[in-house]
């Protein structure tokens, strides 16, 4: 069981993660044979929040991603090696951040992997973080073992520490039907020391 000062919440401050090598991401609705799979490449090293409208593999297709919240930490919104995003809360009570993904025009199937959500304790016991999701509307979620079956998904206790390519603590999410935009909310579960972070990756979704 790592410490939750371990190498991962330092990493934060500067260093550069890889895409967690194992994705739990829930099952594909079928496609349309007229329906193209899209994809979207981040802007390498920059941050998502700053960057505007982001293309996708879909000509004319673009996505803005926004946060509102007063739970952001360091380096919130920063795109990571392997095409991930990082978001990280503040440490504190309250800390929350609502993240949407905002498309240019409506698209389908919208898939991504939230990996990295976890917890732990500090040497004298209090909390140091405890990660917690909760999508939007629709979502239809496949969280690992370590994590609850209902949302706000989260460890189902306060010191369970996890690698980002530990499925364990990974949530696949996928939105079926049409929509314009689908969004995560990050909090913690009570009042946090750290500056705790988790990683989205394998974004994708469907144009029809």
């Amino acid at each position: 069981m790592t410490s939750p000062t371990s190498t991962r919440r330092r990493l934060v401050t500067g260093a550069v993660w890889a895409t967690p090598a194992v994705l739990l991401v829930s099952p594909a609705p079928a496609i349309a044979a007229s329906c193209l799979p899209g994809t979207v490449t981040w802007p390498a090293g920059g941050n998502v929040f700053t960057s505007g409208p982001i293309a996708t593999s879909i000509p004319g297709l673009t996505v803005t991603v926004s946060t509102a919240g007063t739970g952001t930490g360091a380096n919130n919104g920063n795109v990571l090696a392997g095409n991930s995003l990082l978001f990280t809360n503040g440490a504190g009570s309250g800390r929350t951040q609502t993240i949407t993904f905002t498309f240019s025009q409506p698209v389908a199937a919208v898939q991504m992997a939230v990996a990295d959500i976890d917890s732990g304790t500090n040497p004298d016991g209090s909390l140091a973080y405890w990660d917690r999701i909760a999508p939007s509307a629709g979502a239809v979620a496949t969280p690992g073992t370590n994590l609850t079956t209902t949302s706000p998904y989260r460890p189902r206790t306060n010191n369970m520490p996890t690698l980002a390519s530990d499925p364990a603590g990974q949530l696949g999410l996928s939105w079926t039907g049409t929509t314009s935009s689908v969004s995560i909310t990050y909090s913690q579960n009570g009042t946090v020391s750290t500056n705790p972070s988790v990683l989205v990756t394998a974004f994708s979704f469907t144009y029809c």
